[in-house]
């Protein structure tokens, strides 16, 4: 089995919400019909408010893109799902998804996971659904800085956070996937990692206070370590099951 994000912009003269009801109502629908058991799961994670830097609270931008496609696929290897896209089941997806995204913004990459905190179990606490798009620092290979994650941040960011944080995964690029084709490309990563935080809701509120802290100023002068912070991305998003 392997691991896709698609991150989702929308095209010009639809609003955001237009975007995420189409996706919802008939694109999501569409790919799980397409796909049947080729797609094990298919969660829409839609945003609804990008992030400010470096405190990581409060609308500070326009919305990044619009939504992330995230795909648990039964396929073998890349060149078999680019080889579906191709198939009349495939056309039908790439087609529809000119009905209402921009090709151009549009980029999707393989990923593994690495789960740092696991989600104990759904519940029905509130809780605040944060997505981190991470570029490595300059002087960095991909590889380096996906280890430094591993081995050293994801762990400090848990230790530091403790029962603050309800889900923590980190979700590693290992390759840059063209549109339409779905075929892997020589094409630069896009960024390095994106890692997934869900924070109770009294935290969330709480969290520039926290960020004034002593521990989380050693956590603030550890990403500076391996992260480029001027190409960091942040949104909130909910989730939308569709397979």
């Amino acid at each position: 089995m392997i691991k896709a994000m698609s991150f989702c912009t929308k095209k010009k003269g639809i609003t955001h919400e237009e975007c995420i009801r189409h996706h919802s109502e008939v694109h999501g629908p569409l790919v799980k019909r397409a796909m049947g058991s080729r797609v094990k799961r298919y969660v829409g994670h839609y945003v609804k408010e990008a992030l400010a830097q470096p405190t990581i609270k409060g609308a500070g931008a326009e919305l990044p893109f619009d939504f992330i496609a995230e795909m648990w696929l039964a396929h073998g290897s890349w060149k078999d799902v680019a080889a579906f896209y191709k198939s009349p089941e495939g056309q039908r997806i790439v087609r529809d998804e000119k009905e209402f995204l921009t090709p151009e913004t549009t980029f999707t990459v393989a990923i593994e996971d690495n789960v740092i905190v696991e989600l104990a179990s759904k519940g029905s606490a509130p809780v605040v659904k944060t997505m981190h798009l991470g570029r490595r620092k300059e002087g960095m290979t991909h590889e380096e800085a996906v280890r430094h994650h591993r081995e050293v941040h994801g762990p400090l960011v848990a230790k530091v956070f403790g029962q603050r944080i309800k889900k923590y995964v980190a979700h590693y690029v290992t390759e840059a996937i063209a549109q339409p084709t779905m075929a892997p490309t020589t094409a630069g990563l896009p960024f390095d990692f994106v890692p997934e935080v869900w924070f109770d809701v009294d935290t969330w509120s709480h969290l520039k206070e926290l960020h004034q802290s002593p521990e989380f100023a050693e956590l603030g002068r550890e990403e500076k370590e391996f992260i480029d912070p001027a190409k960091l991305v942040a949104v909130i998003f909910e989730d939308h099951d569709i397979v």
